[in-house]
Formats: structure tokens, sequence, C-alpha cells
């Protein structure tokens, strides 16, 4: 495998934190955050991402990759371990992508280092679903996991301790499940065949280890995330698709509303995962030249 997928660093209380790189060795630097599950080789077209002029790190959070576990992680505790990342790359400033899960983490790095972030892009953020508002208005499948958790903590570790087993038989059952939940502009993306081997390497990535990155996320995204949405001075940009059930277009509005300074690039024909098939534009958004002209 290509060696720029496979990379550590060591952080400071002596965890690895692993991480790949696609596009531009010498391009402008792109931190994207991975979904729930995720890891660093979910990505999209390296070769736009190259002739972007971009140099995209992706990061495996704790617990999952490359990334050794962080029991009792908190979601302030991750701009410390990128800024760690940052600095062992020689990085001074950078683009800031949060996408789905990762779309927290994107945020409490604004909260914490704004001085470091150029652009800072969500592309359908998961919300704070301690808000049962919110909650309210997200898939079936992700009210279910809130509540179990809740009132049945250790059933829900169990499930995917359970799930974990029986998916490294037959990795592919998780494509298969992830498409019968999308909206059908995202099962059309899901079923061509780069999009699946690309995901299918990224899932069989997260079977190597156990669910411990994913099962902390979760706890993380239901809880309090400690810092206001209110607090983040830097313009964030909205990158979000009307046929999104994952992350709804409620979701979307609830940033436009607590946010102080946004720039919604709505697409009224693509879903969750329509950024792989649109992410030359998100480049663009992303990049020190398209920052010049917006000002």
């Amino acid at each position: 495998m290509n060696a720029r997928l496979n990379q550590t660093i060591t952080l400071s209380d002596g965890r690895s934190l692993g991480f790949a790189e696609y596009g531009d060795p010498d391009g402008f630097v792109v931190f994207f955050m991975h979904g729930q599950p995720g890891n660093r080789l979910f990505h999209p077209d390296s070769s736009i991402t190259k002739s972007a002029g971009i140099r995209l790190i992706i990061p495996d959070r704790p617990g999952y990759g490359l990334s050794a576990n962080a029991p009792g992680r908190k979601l302030a505790d991750w701009p410390g371990d990128l800024i760690q990342l940052a600095d062992s790359l020689a990085v001074e400033q950078f683009g800031l992508i949060g996408f789905s899960a990762g779309g927290p983490y994107a945020l409490v790095c604004a909260a914490v280092y704004p001085e470091k972030i150029r652009q800072l892009l969500l592309i359908s953020s998961a919300p704070p679903l301690s808000d049962r508002n919110l909650l309210a208005k997200m898939p079936l499948l992700v009210r279910l996991n809130y509540w179990t958790l809740r009132l049945l903590p250790r059933f829900f570790y169990l499930t995917f301790e359970w799930y974990w087993s029986r998916a490294r038989k037959n990795p592919m059952s998780f494509i298969h499940l992830t498409e019968r939940q999308s909206s059908l502009a995202d099962q059309k993306i899901l079923k061509e065949p780069q999009v699946q081997e690309m995901i299918l390497s990224c899932w069989e990535e997260n079977l190597r280890v156990e669910s411990t990155g994913y099962v902390r996320d979760a706890e993380i995204l239901f809880g309090e995330w400690g810092f206001d949405l209110s607090e983040i001075e830097t313009t964030v940009l909205l990158w979000w698709g009307d046929q999104d059930r994952n992350t709804p277009t409620a979701v979307r509005d609830f940033y436009e509303s607590q946010l102080p300074n946004t720039r919604l690039y709505r697409q009224p024909e693509l879903g969750h995962f329509g950024f792989l098939t649109a992410w030359a534009g998100i480049c663009q958004r992303v990049h020190p030249q398209s920052i010049r002209e917006q000002k």
C-alpha cells in the first residue's frame, strides 16, 4: 500500500496518531475530518485533489485505523491532537473540512485555534444531538442509538461488538446497509465501482481494529460538546445536499441560525455523499485563491 496512506506520529502523551495524504505534496494543506464510521482511507478523488493544488491530510481519530484508542476522550481533546499533527508537518495555517460526524471535530478546532484556520467548510455535518428538537429530525437508526445508549448503555456496547464480529465475515454488508438507508441520489453514487472500492477499503480498515473509536464518537456526538457555536468567529462554509437523509436540511438550517458567520452552498440534486462527485468545486472553495476572491 502507498506509504502516504499509512503515516503515524507519536503524540506528547505517547499515543500514535495515524494519517494519510492525498493530492499535491506541495499544495495548500487541508485537513479532512472523517465521518463515523470512517478513517484516513475514506477520501475523494485524489487526482482532482492534486489538480486543485491541495495537499489533503486525513487523520484517524483515536480508536480508528492507526490511531491508538484514548478511553474517555472528549471533543475538546481533538484540537490538541490536530495541532500536534500540523506542527509535526510544519504547517502553520490550513484549511479544514468536516464531513458528517467529522463536522463537530472541525468546529471545535475553529473554536480553540481560529488563528490557524484559513478556511472552514462543513459537508453535511452532524448536529449536537443533545438538542432533542434536532434529534427528532434525525433518521430512525440515529434516534434508536441515542436512546439505547442513554437507557441501556451496556447493550449499546455489546451491539457494536457483535456487529463488528459479524461484519468481518461479510464487509460488503456495511455498504449494502448504507445504500438502504440512503436517498436515491446517494444510492446512485454508492453503486459506482470506484466509490464502492474506496468505502470497502475504509470499512475493512475499521474492522481490522475494534469498535472503540466508533462507540466513543457516538457518546461524544450524543452528549454536550463543551463549547458554544456562537463563539466561532471563523466564517463557516456550509455545503449541503437537499437529498440528504443522514443529516437532513433541518440540521443545515440549525447551523445557519446558530453560527455567527456562514455562507451556504446548497446542492438541490445531491445527498450525503454527493460531495464525492462535486469535489472539484469544494476544492476551489477551500483553496487560498478562493478565499482571496471571497473577501
